[in-house]
């Protein structure tokens, strides 16, 4: 599923620790932090645990968004915790990444080994720029003051990790490497094929065997975690505890803002809120029209960026619905056969496609529940067939 790009060479970031420069000599800004890394002088292995950006601070995660675009290497601290994150630069696709293999600290120097994948030349990938990333929590390190990075890239040569295929030609992911019981992967569901489930994680999607057995618990878009099995791996759902704070697959926050829609041209859209008036770039003008009252979701990609539109929802779209009974399509799609909120009738059924935005755990969602549905096509027939933009529970 992935090559694994070598180059025998040791590229020397020797980039200083001091996240938030300040001419404050001793004060720690959240990206900064004070003296001395223990054991100078001998060559340690340093322990450390894989996290997610999402779990940092805001001002760790713009700082990660600004050096993202080219290959290197950066250690700060955050919330009084030290990190080490390693970039492989801007992609033409998704299928690209970049791991942390080992870290050996000698002399006040971080030797980062990591190994560069690239996608096959058949793999399912995002068409988008990527910009992969490998991030981790350094564990027995007291400080990372005037401490330098340097890159080693592992092995020498391409080579494919797994030539193995589906019928239809997808790579499949080895899982020998896992122990029993442990989690393989999380992500989302976008295709069922026969004995392989294909997540996506991230930008990259990959696929695995499972225990096909499962396949009717399952829909299209769901949240799941892969577990490696004794014989089959297995699905487990993956519950999201707050849908509040969302991002990309890249790992983007996005922001919302709801108010009235101002002005429209052919590539921007100015929305007033209770605060301020904000202008965005926008090419899907002809969804709305000036008055519409709107909820905006959009992303920004750092300082004097502009903000870009990520999805549109009217508030003249938004329907108040009662789930009367749960069903799945035969490609696997979640469908609910809803009631108005003042009615017994079953009038329209919602179909959960794979552009739908869901802010539910598809395995929680249970008659009697109320949803809301925003939906800009409604087909005339009985019951109503709903093509739903966004659902949330």
């Amino acid at each position: 599923m992935k090559k694994k790009m070598s180059i025998a060479v040791v590229l020397i970031v020797a980039m200083l620790v001091t996240g938030c420069a300040s001419g404050d000599e001793g004060k720690s800004g959240p990206l900064g932090t004070e003296p001395t890394v223990i054991n100078l002088g001998e060559s340690n292995s340093v322990d450390y645990e894989k996290v997610k950006s999402t779990n940092l601070s805001d001002d760790a995660q713009k700082e990660l968004t600004v050096r993202k675009y080219a290959e290197g290497a950066y250690v700060f601290t955050d919330d009084g915790k030290h990190y080490l994150a390693v970039f492989a630069g801007e992609r033409n696709t998704g299928g690209y990444g970049i791991e942390i293999i080992e870290i050996i600290l000698t002399n006040a120097n971080l030797t980062a080994s990591v190994e560069m994948m690239e996608p096959d030349p058949d793999m399912m990938v995002t068409e988008a720029l990527t910009y992969p990333m490998d991030l981790v929590e350094l564990k027995n390190i007291e400080s990372i003051d005037n401490l330098t990075v340097s890159l080693e890239l592992e092995g020498g040569g391409v080579s494919h990790i797994n030539d193995d295929q589906t019928d239809e030609g997808h790579y499949i992911s080895p899982t020998t490497d896992c122990a029993i019981g442990e989690i393989i992967t999380v992500g989302d569901i976008v295709d069922f094929e026969n004995q392989y489930i294909h997540i996506i994680s991230g930008d990259l999607v990959e696929v695995f065997r499972y225990d096909v057995n499962q396949e009717r618990e399952f829909y299209l878009g769901q949240s799941v975690q892969l577990i490696k099995g004794e014989k089959d791996n297995y699905l487990e759902p993956y519950l999201v505890e707050d849908f509040s704070v969302r991002h990309t697959n890249m790992g983007h926050l996005i922001d919302s803002v709801s108010g009235q829609v101002t002005e429209i041209t052919d590539e921007t859209i100015t929305i007033l809120s209770e605060e301020k008036e904000m202008s965005f770039i926008f090419y899907e003008t002809s969804l709305v029209s000036v008055g519409d009252q709107v909820e905006a979701h959009y992303m920004n990609f750092g300082e004097n960026s502009e903000n870009s539109i990520l999805a549109l929802y009217r508030e003249a779209s938004k329907m108040e619905m009662i789930v009367r009974e749960v069903h799945r399509t035969q490609k696997g799609e979640l469908m609910l056969y809803t009631s108005g909120v003042e009615s017994e009738n079953v009038d329209y059924h919602v179909l959960i496609g794979g552009g739908t935005v869901v802010e539910l755990n598809y395995s929680e969602i249970q008659p009697g529940d109320s949803i809301i549905v925003y939906a800009d096509i409604i087909l005339e027939s009985y019951p109503a067939q709903v093509q739903a933009n966004r659902v949330i529970q």
